[in-house]
């Protein structure tokens, strides 16, 4: 199994960039130039060398006198200044094949503890075809850069298992409610993200891209697992898994960086651990749950789920009006749900209002079982203790009113 060690100081200081295959690059990009037909291969390999060894010293002048960057986005911006062919798609299939030799996972690591040094987070996107490990490996990824937080995340997750619901959500309307559990250096994944349809779907987005952008100085990382990608303009790194090592349970990834560039600009190869086999366990019955709710075709962001409801019935000030109340004056959800609820859009809060009312009206008409039966969930003891009390008063209502009738 792969054990999680955090790199050493020495390393996060002075990370290496490691040869995967040794490259004549004058050669491959005198090949890649020849399409389109140039100067003999010896010439193209000294002018090229010459180019880039100008290039090096002007990339070099930006970063002394005290001025620094990200690890990441200093290789990004030494790379945009190279030009390896004219034409856009032959030089971004020379930057893939020169990614391909370069191992950075040093330089990754170094990356994400300049950023926490620096009041910054980290977010990433995982992309790559499915059963490539992605979500095992980002799972690791947070494992690992917790620990250089000094959090050991694998051991607590092996105390307390549900511990793993805190880091991972599958709708981008979870995030409000679990980002305030976490701590500095921790993460969160957004495991098998797909695109919401539906009313809502729009607010849903702009609610990512502001937690995005608006939570940077906590510390605290997101990662978006998806095989086809997405679309977050904060992420500093785009991770295509493109082999697994089934062995030694690890996975090689393209490192690209969407920084300045139309499409994600390729700059290394990094080899990641799997997670640690507790928090797999752990991770297993979430990942059932999304692939129900695939199975189910339940990609509306506006859906009263679970979370939502039982948040909502956990609200101190919820729990006080219904013990005033009973329910909302004329049974009417929406004020309530409005002011003590997440953000929602005029759509979303309608139906999530009208929701939790059908729910609570089961509640007090029918068994536990029926309310499971329809929503595939079971009722909190909060909202158990609510609907139990509302019924005692109906009860007590209806008594008085017959004790009336026989007067």
């Amino acid at each position: 199994m792969s054990q999680i060690v955090a790199p050493t100081p020495e390393v996060l200081q002075n990370p290496r960039v490691r040869p995967i295959t040794r490259l004549d690059e004058g050669v491959v990009a005198y090949l890649v130039r020849s399409f389109s037909g140039s100067m003999d291969l010896d010439t193209f390999r000294g002018v090229f060398q010459e180019i880039k060894a100008a290039t090096d010293v002007v990339i070099d002048g930006l970063f002394r006198n005290g001025f620094e960057t990200a690890p990441l986005f200093r290789l990004a911006i030494r790379e945009r200044a190279t030009v390896y062919a004219d034409k856009p798609t032959l030089d971004m299939m020379y930057r893939r094949i020169y990614a391909a030799t370069r191992d950075i996972t040093e330089l990754l690591y170094a990356h994400v503890a300049y950023r926490r040094a620096k009041s910054g987070n980290f977010v990433a996107e995982w992309r790559g075809p499915t059963g490539m490990t992605k979500s095992s490996c980002m799972m690791g990824f947070v494992e690992t850069t917790s620990a250089m937080a000094g959090v050991s995340l694998h051991e607590k997750i092996e105390a307390d298992p549900k511990l793993i619901e805190h880091h991972v959500a599958y709708d981008v309307t979870d995030l409000p409610t679990k980002l305030p559990l976490l701590k500095f250096g921790e993460g969160i994944m957004l495991d098998e993200e797909v695109r919401t349809v539906g009313e809502g779907s729009v607010t849903a987005r702009e609610l990512l891209s502001n937690i995005e952008d608006m939570i940077r100085q906590t510390g605290i990382d997101i990662h978006f697992a998806s095989p086809s990608g997405g679309e977050h303009e904060t992420s500093q790194a785009v991770l295509e898994a493109v082999a697994v090592d089934w062995e030694h349970h690890r996975t090689r990834f393209m490192v690209s960086i969407a920084y300045g560039t139309p499409e994600p600009m390729p700059l290394g190869m990094v080899t990641l651990p799997w997670c640690s086999p507790a928090t797999y366990e752990a991770y297993k019955p979430l990942k059932k749950a999304i692939l129900e709710r695939t199975l189910r075709m339940m990609f509306h962001p506006g859906a009263a789920t679970e979370d939502t409801v039982k948040e909502f019935f956990e609200d101190a000030r919820t729990k006080e009006l219904l013990a005033i109340f009973g329910q909302p004056p004329k049974n009417n959800w929406r004020p309530w749900v409005q002011r003590f609820s997440r953000s929602m859009s005029i759509a979303e809060l309608n139906r999530v209002s009208s929701d939790v009312g059908e729910m609570f009206t089961i509640l007090t008409r029918a068994t536990v079982t029926s309310f499971e039966k329809i929503y595939g969930w079971a009722p909190s003891r909060s909202m158990m203790e609510a609907a139990n009390r509302l019924k005692k008063q109906q009860g007590r209502a209806r008594q008085e009113e017959s004790n009336d009738d026989d007067l």
